[in-house]
């Protein structure tokens, strides 16, 4: 009788063990597909944001670098955003005449009004800021003030 009694309150405790454990497994398990659900809601909008952006970066910067190299720069800033490191960027040198200067300043430039879009921080002023000097710029400087004009139709400048 007292075998049994033991027997049956360890069975019991593993009952409530077991259950305990998966109780926590499926808290932990729903919480994991919320957060997956809210990333993805999260990137689609990003995407939905971005898309448009992207289209009017690759026009623009076409008018320098033809439309498939403009689409490679802007595919990798894109690439960069959903990241949230810029620093792949630097390959994008490679698409272009590196020699070439006024090409290398508008793709910093074009860098820079991408990062200061999707971006945040403490880093936002001093992008305007060269932003602002880059529409001066007398090479660059057209491409720079669309950009700029892009970004205060959206209310961001």
């Amino acid at each position: 009788m007292i075998t049994a009694t033991f027997d049956q309150l360890v069975s019991e405790a593993i009952a409530r063990q077991v259950e305990s454990f998966l109780s926590a497994q499926t808290s932990a398990y729903n919480l994991f597909m919320k957060e997956q659900q809210q990333e993805r809601d999260y990137f689609i909008e990003q995407t939905k944001i971005a898309t448009p952006f992207n289209l009017f970066m690759e026009l623009t910067l076409s008018e320098t670098f033809g439309q498939e190299t403009s689409h490679e720069i802007v595919s990798l800033l894109d690439e960069c955003r959903q990241m949230g490191d810029y620093h792949y960027f630097v390959g994008a040198y490679q698409l272009i005449d590196r020699n070439n200067v006024e090409h290398r300043q508008l793709l910093l430039t074009a860098s820079k009004v991408y990062r200061y879009k999707f971006g945040s921080g403490s880093n936002q002023n001093s992008l305007k800021s060269e932003i602002k000097y880059a529409t001066m710029c007398p090479h660059c400087g057209s491409l720079a003030s669309k950009m700029v004009d892009r970004l205060k139709a959206e209310g961001l400048w």
